[in-house]
């Protein structure tokens, strides 16, 4: 007898349907390669794979371990407050909202990752350090701009912004994880270009090893933020508070290995301007959502006042410049022609 699928089944079958077609469509416009005379043999290609699916493996349990966690946590807490185990599915569904949007910043910077890693590989190929050192700092500078709008966005309006799209209840439980969230999960964004860095430079067991400190991190923080406290939505702050710590932790151990390996990773002074960039614009985002009327338009449009704060603060502080704004131009020109 056939039975109907669930929902969340029937989504996953419909990816994994997706995907398979996809690759059997491509395979004839494509082709799946020829040997040539040239290039690696089989066992340095296996020694240079294995640890970038190691640590691609581990970056994949990174991403979700903290929603685990917390699944786990909070339905033993909802037991020993003598609730059935599934009210947790509503802490972990306000967590995953949160989530959604502080993810962004990561989302959109894995484009400057597919740039940077033929660069400096190349670089490194021809020995040019000098050009090894300033592909990372213009990399990893570009990554700290972007990424910094977005943290300022999520951080300063939070809640607002999961009432366009989310139900008013996970919206106030995620909001309150949001502002510690976006922090955490904007330097994960970093971390995944910094890690980007070192396996271009050959160093992907370097990378692998990182990836996984981060995720000991993460695993080791919610255990002791977490685990234990009440049932209730300070679980989900927590989870949010104890995920931050360990990825802006491992992030600076990352920046600290590319430092050593590339010659140089970011300036400090460009560090300190975006962080202080990133929070007057999310103290706007906070003034605006405490004056403004609730409402999909005017949370759009604070959105944008904040996005502008932050651009504004960069200018004032001169980390933008004339130079940046060539640069921008030369790409739509580029684009255009």
């Amino acid at each position: 007898m056939s039975r109907a699928f669930e929902p969340a089944e029937g989504s996953l079958l419909g990816f994994v349907i997706a995907a398979a077609l996809i690759v059997i469509i491509s395979i004839p416009v494509t082709g799946l390669g020829a040997p040539g005379s040239g290039g690696v043999d089989l066992r340095r290609q296996l020694a240079f794979i294995a640890p970038l699916y190691l640590g691609q493996f581990t970056l994949n349990l990174l991403m979700q371990s903290d929603i685990h966690l917390l699944g786990r946590f909070a339905a033993d807490a909802a037991v020993q407050a003598g609730l059935d185990a599934k009210e947790a599915d509503r802490l972990v569904g306000a967590y995953g909202v949160a989530q959604l949007f502080c993810f962004l910043p990561y989302q959109l910077l894995l484009s400057v990752t597919f740039v940077l890693f033929p660069l400096l590989a190349s670089a490194r190929r021809d020995g040019d350090e000098a050009a090894v050192t300033r592909y990372v700092r213009t990399g990893v500078r570009l990554a700290l701009v972007i990424a910094g709008a977005f943290v300022a966005v999520n951080a300063g309006l939070a809640g607002r912004l999961l009432a366009v799209v989310f139900r008013a209840e996970d919206a106030t439980v995620g909001g309150e994880a949001m502002l510690p969230l976006a922090v955490g999960l904007g330097s994960f964004a970093i971390f995944g270009i910094l890690a980007t860095v070192l396996t271009s430079l050959g160093r992907e067991r370097l990378s692998a090893m990182l990836t996984t400190v981060a995720l000991a991190l993460v695993v080791a923080a919610c255990a002791g933020l977490v685990r234990g406290t009440g049932f209730g939505p300070a679980m989900v702050s927590r989870t949010a508070m104890a995920t931050s710590v360990g990825l802006v932790t491992a992030t600076l151990l990352s920046a600290a290995a590319v430092k050593k390996t590339a010659g140089g990773v970011v300036s400090l002074v460009t560090v300190a301007r975006v962080l202080v960039a990133t929070g007057v614009g999310a103290v706007c985002g906070r003034v605006l959502a405490a004056a403004a009327p609730a409402g999909k338009v005017v949370t759009l449009v604070g959105a944008l006042v904040v996005g502008l704060v932050y651009l504004a603060s960069l200018l004032v502080t001169r980390e933008l410049g004339r130079a940046d704004l060539d640069l921008v131009l030369g790409l739509v020109r580029k684009k255009r022609g």
